[in-house]
């Protein structure tokens, strides 16, 4: 399994993808564009581990509840993208584990109308992470 096309979701509920996708060596791309919202510990652990993940399509994502993303990209060394650049809101990031051991070049791509707002927010902020935050108008693949 290389591609996860979980497009047609649009809501993950309680622990809904936790560790769903864990150590899964060939997952390349995982497709959340249209989930909405998440609740608490959603996402946790769901790729941990999982080192050619490159691509995570949360495009539409706007909220997010407690744990929703922790160590949800733990150990993903081949990471490139998490797009998050049709939200309507910085979805809250209970910690900043989330991207624990993730590659050094990834980018996290948001609305350029939330940029100010998504990097000041809490643990989004956190150096370890607000580096990779790039307004979705000034993303450039990664070739």
């Amino acid at each position: 399994m290389t591609t996860v096309d979980l497009s047609s979701v649009t809501s993950v509920g309680w622990e809904g993808l936790f560790a769903a996708f864990s150590g899964i060596e060939e997952l390349t791309t995982v497709d959340l564009s249209n989930v909405t919202r998440i609740e608490s510990k959603g996402l946790s652990n769901a790729f941990e581990y999982c080192p050619y993940l490159k691509k995570v399509y949360l495009t539409k994502l706007s909220s997010a509840g407690s744990q929703a993303f922790d160590y949800a990209f733990d150990g993903c060394s081949s990471l490139e993208l998490v797009d998050f650049s049709q939200a309507t809101a910085v979805p809250a990031l209970s910690d900043t584990d989330a991207f624990l051991d993730a590659s050094g070049g990834y980018s996290i791509v948001v609305p350029d109308a939330l940029y100010s707002t998504w990097i000041a927010a809490t643990n989004w902020s956190d150096p370890s992470i607000v580096g990779h935050i790039v307004k979705a108008s000034e993303y450039t693949p990664a070739s």
